[in-house]
């Protein structure tokens, strides 16, 4: 039982980390939209501080 709640949670917190992060990526684009370059260079290098290796996080903070 105790396997099955731990193997739980970790995907649990898998799940969450990939929508927290998603939403960083989605509020830059928007902010490029916005044309608030500054904020959305902010947004991507948070972003990109846990997630170093994904493409889209770079591409999203060189369009700013």
């Amino acid at each position: 039982m105790k396997r099955i709640l731990s193997i739980a949670l970790a995907l649990f917190i898998a799940a969450t980390t990939t929508v927290i992060s998603q939403s960083q990526i989605d509020k830059a684009k928007d902010l490029i939209k916005q044309k608030k370059y500054d904020e959305a260079i902010a947004v991507s290098q948070s972003y990109l501080q846990s997630n170093a290796r994904d493409e889209n996080g770079w591409l999203i903070l060189a369009k700013a």
